[in-house]
């Protein structure tokens, strides 16, 4: 009951709103654990923006999207984090899930920036929602039926 208790908190004090304050300790896992992939996924493609031959292409706007997308994955991590705090669940943990899905990543594109557009289109759209409103996959994950056995 106590961790529930502090997840309301967090949810109350951090940029998550408290609309989802009735959320169980495993959907804040699981959304702490998501939001990692997602810092995986904002670095990434960071990175590929600022990697020099990507940048040639696309000229001046490569430093502008390198900025914005390193921005989002430091919003991704620190959401991550406060969560993970929150409910008691480690930080090499929530380290781990990011190096794995990182690393997953590159591998996917085969460390090759030219072809980070099958990391966009694969995650590009949940992730901003996922960003911008955590709040709602809090709520989506603690209202899933057979929670942990049914994808939601």
């Amino acid at each position: 009951m106590n961790r529930i208790f502090a997840l309301v908190l967090c949810l109350v004090s951090s940029p998550i709103s408290a609309e989802t304050g009735t959320a169980d300790v495993a959907s804040g896992k699981r959304l702490a654990g998501e939001l990692q992939v997602c810092n995986a996924y904002f670095t990434n493609v960071s990175f590929c923006f600022a990697d020099k031959s990507l940048a040639r292409k696309l000229g001046s706007k490569a430093a502008e999207l390198s900025r914005i997308y390193s921005e989002q994955a430091t919003r991704a991590g620190k959401k991550a984090y406060e969560m993970g705090r929150v409910i008691s669940v480690p930080p090499a943990d929530l380290t781990a899930t990011f190096m794995s899905t990182a690393t997953g990543m590159q591998d996917e594109i085969a460390g090759n920036c030219t072809k980070i557009e099958s990391l966009i289109d694969k995650w590009g759209a949940i992730c901003k929602q996922l960003v911008e409103h955590p709040d709602l996959r809090l709520k989506q994950l603690s209202e899933c039926p057979n929670q942990g056995k049914v994808r939601c």
